[in-house]
């Protein structure tokens, strides 16, 4: 999956909690900038992959679900 992101553009320090469990895969992406908050997260399970944007504090380390 950390290949794929990286294609699409996405460098490993924006790539975050990427984990499998039971065939699923599921990462978080920190596209915060310029004090923007925008954050999205994602599962890929075979074909089907799902991505939601949520709001992420502009300032601090990126910590999503703390």
């Amino acid at each position: 999956m950390r290949q794929k992101l990286n294609k699409l553009g996405y460098t490993d320090s924006r790539i975050h909690g990427l984990k499998a469990e039971r065939g699923v895969v599921h990462f978080y992406l920190d596209l915060r900038v310029m004090g923007g908050q925008l954050a999205l997260k994602g599962t890929a399970a075979g074909k089907k992959t799902t991505v939601g944007a949520f709001a992420h504090p502009a300032e601090g380390a990126f910590k999503p679900g703390k």
